[in-house]
């Protein structure tokens, strides 16, 4: 979804800001999609395209007075993400006493 609607809005300004010959296109991507998550994987897959995007568009509008930029901030510490934080250490926690158990039996 983000991908295909910065597909479609350059398309709609694009054409107008290399006629303009000025124009500033800032995608908001995410670190995910340099160094994915292997828990959200389709997360960064879609945030990596989104990148990608950025960079074909970049080398379309260069020599001309519009710019075309991705910002990959981290994660964003919210209610969210803490339970995914919280989740994935008791999972952790739940697969080495699994572990541990099979290598150390009562």
């Amino acid at each position: 979804m983000h991908v295909l609607s910065a597909v479609r809005l350059s398309r709609a300004f694009l054409p107008g800001m290399i006629e303009r010959d000025w124009g500033r296109i800032i995608n908001l991507a995410s670190e995910a999609g340099i160094k994915p998550y292997p828990e959200l994987v389709p997360y960064g897959v879609s945030k990596m395209s989104l990148f990608t995007f950025s960079r074909g568009l970049a080398e379309l509008a260069k020599g001309t007075g519009v710019t075309v930029n991705s910002v990959l901030p981290g994660p964003t510490w919210t209610e969210g993400f803490a339970k995914f934080i919280t989740d994935l250490a008791q999972e952790k926690r739940a697969r080495a006493r699994t572990f541990h158990s099979r290598i150390f039996p009562r």
